[in-house]
């Protein structure tokens, strides 16, 4: 999530609005299980550990992730429709 909204910051056009996205999406999944001080004091956890990382690695891993979960994602729209059809045969 960091790593997004840090790369973002350096983003313009296209780019900037993918990184956005998936800065909100990574704290989806961060917000789901820590919040309040907890979720604070993690995220300067994080920061600091970040400052001294590289980047580009670092977000084509999390691009990597999010391709998976997009590909998750697309597999069960098509199973919902494919069920959808089955049902609309009968």
């Amino acid at each position: 999530m960091l790593a997004s909204q840090t790369a973002s910051e350096q983003a313009d056009g296209a780019a900037k609005a993918g990184l956005t996205l998936a800065t909100m999406f990574y704290f989806g999944r961060v917000d789901s299980v820590l919040s309040g001080d907890a979720l604070m004091l993690r995220m300067e956890q994080e920061a600091k550990a970040l400052q001294a990382k590289p980047l580009a690695g670092l977000m084509q891993q999390c691009g990597e992730f999010m391709t998976t979960r997009g590909k998750a994602l697309q597999d069960v729209a098509t199973q919902l429709e494919q069920r959808e059809q089955t049902r609309q045969l009968r």
